[in-house]
């Protein structure tokens, strides 16, 4: 499986809390996601930036990106009596980036779950 089929079907199975109501989706933003960054990048919504250092060590082939402001969404919803549950939704910015470098990197992700101790999941 390519990245980008990694980083549709990431996207596509939904970042969005299950309580939200089900007109929520993310089926097409997962199938459209390769697309998007692509126009996104075009567009220069986002730049990537080289990290100088991070935790004092120079870290081969590190970066950032760069991305104007990205505020998560809050949608109150209603709970027993009087009571309100906040519910954030990152934005989808932000969200499709970070499921770009998992789809990217998730050989080494596995392999360095594979070799902790405390990951119960099998990868």
């Amino acid at each position: 499986m390519t990245y980008k089929e990694k980083l549709s079907a990431i996207l596509s199975k939904g970042y969005f809390p299950k309580e939200l109501p089900f007109t929520f989706e993310t089926k097409d933003f997962g199938i459209h996601a390769n697309e998007i960054i692509d126009q996104w990048r075009a567009n220069r919504v986002f730049s990537l930036k080289p990290a100088r250092k991070i935790s004092k060590k120079n870290k081969r082939n590190a970066y950032g990106y760069i991305v104007g402001a990205t505020e998560s969404e809050v949608i109150s919803m209603p709970k027993r009596g009087f009571e309100r549950r906040n519910i954030n939704i990152t934005h989808p910015i932000p969200q499709d980036l970070l499921c770009l470098d998992l789809s990217k990197n998730w050989l080494s992700i596995q392999k360095w779950l594979m070799r902790q101790k405390y990951s119960i999941d099998k990868i």
